[in-house]
């Protein structure tokens, strides 16, 4: 279920935007937007139902072609190769990933804005249909998320995911935060996930899927189980994540996680050479360094939406590929997790009228926020050219 509210001149929207501060949970919350020149719907074939059903989709760009998604490793490789120079200021993996992006590469991040007037701007572009901005924070709607989970038979690991604070969003013991920092090892380890062969990737998240079946049947045996959360992070302390079964069976001699902590280490050097299962599963929304103008002036941020919908493994039939269509719909599920909503569970959306878009752009122009602001540079060309390979 969704809230639309119509906008029709700049002053609606900052009404409209100081009202959305009410539907934040605590001082820890933070909002955040994305503007679409128009909605867009997408009609995907789900095997779990065997039907075809329309969503409204938010998707990255990676995700808007199947030849795409199965590419983004040589997507990625290509462009690095092709324009090398761009990257000269870039720390890592994720930060080249956030370039790329910029400049138009199908990725897995989605652009978000920490300013509601470039949200506008973006959703005013074109004035054939009407445009769309959707309001985003970092407090996890709960109640979409479990359904990847439940989608995947998964749903007994809800628990580990349950929080000790009353909003029901904190996570307990050690809190996992949805917002990170480009620096960070968790999203330095995701990125470079980015990078594997198509085989390593797999295995990985195989190895991922084998872990949440397992967690799940132990905590359908014993519900009372101590928290992943707390159990992870005393382990550490101890020494040594061997002693948890789940996290040794999936992931204590895996090639492709070998690989993949090698290829962290040569990019950023010293980093914990650990993965987090339960923060593999989280949508984050990642602060880059302002590595260029573009980003800067968007005052850009990044909504990376995790690896969920790849691989499903049950203890009886193995591991296995979901079909495009369930990826698909994973993926929105993880973005509109972090979708505000109101205090009647209600998904909120702003919709700016193809008519009004000019008068509006107008509007934005007096007070600084136009193309030239928005583009300061431009290198779309050559991330067209490598679209067009795949």
């Amino acid at each position: 279920m969704e809230s639309i509210e119509e906008i029709n001149s700049l002053s609606d929207y900052i009404l409209a935007v100081k009202e959305l501060h009410s539907y934040l949970k605590d001082g820890d919350h933070e909002l955040y937007f994305r503007g679409q020149k128009q909605r867009y719907l997408k009609e995907i074939r789900l095997t779990r139902e065997n039907e075809e059903e329309k969503i409204e989709s938010i998707l990255p760009s990676l995700f808007r072609k199947e030849t795409l998604l199965n590419h983004e490793n040589k997507l990625y490789e290509d462009f690095l190769m092709r324009a090398p120079n761009l990257f000269a200021q870039c720390n890592n993996n994720f930060e080249r990933l956030a370039l790329m992006q910029h400049h138009q590469l199908p990725t897995r991040l989605l652009d978000l804005t920490a300013n509601p007037l470039i949200a506008l701007y973006f959703a005013c572009d074109a004035s054939d249909n009407d445009g769309v901005i959707y309001p985003f924070s970092n407090n996890l709607n709960f109640k979409i998320f479990k359904e990847n989970l439940e989608f995947k038979g998964k749903q007994n690991v809800l628990s580990d995911f349950r929080c000790i604070e009353k909003d029901g969003f904190a996570f307990p013991e050690r809190r996992i935060s949805i917002n990170k920092t480009a620096f960070s090892d968790e999203i330095e380890l995701e990125s470079t996930i980015v990078r594997l062969s198509f085989e390593d990737k797999i295995s990985i998240l195989t190895e991922l899927s084998r872990f949440f079946a397992c967690r799940s049947e132990q905590l359908e045996k014993n519900p009372k189980s101590e928290s992943w959360n707390s159990l992870y992070y005393r382990s550490r302390s101890e020494g040594s994540l061997d002693n948890i079964y789940e996290y040794r069976l999936s992931f204590k001699e895996n090639t492709a996680l070998s690989h993949l902590y090698h290829m962290v280490a040569n990019d950023v050097g010293i980093f914990k050479q650990e993965l987090n299962p339960i923060e593999m599963y989280l949508p984050k929304i990642i602060k880059a360094r302002e590595i260029d103008r573009r980003i800067k002036n968007q005052k850009g941020l990044f909504l990376f939406v995790p690896f969920v919908g790849d691989i499903n493994y049950t203890r009886q039939d193995g591991a296995w590929a979901n079909y495009y269509g369930d990826k698909i719909w994973a993926a929105q599920n993880s973005i509109n997790s972090l979708r505000l909503f109101n205090n009647n569970g209600k998904l909120i959306s702003f919709t700016i009228p193809k008519d009004k878009k000019t008068d509006i752009l107008t509007e934005l122009e007096e007070i600084g926020i136009d193309r030239t602001f928005i583009y300061p540079d431009d290198y779309s060309i050559l991330s067209k050219q490598i679209e067009e390979k795949y």
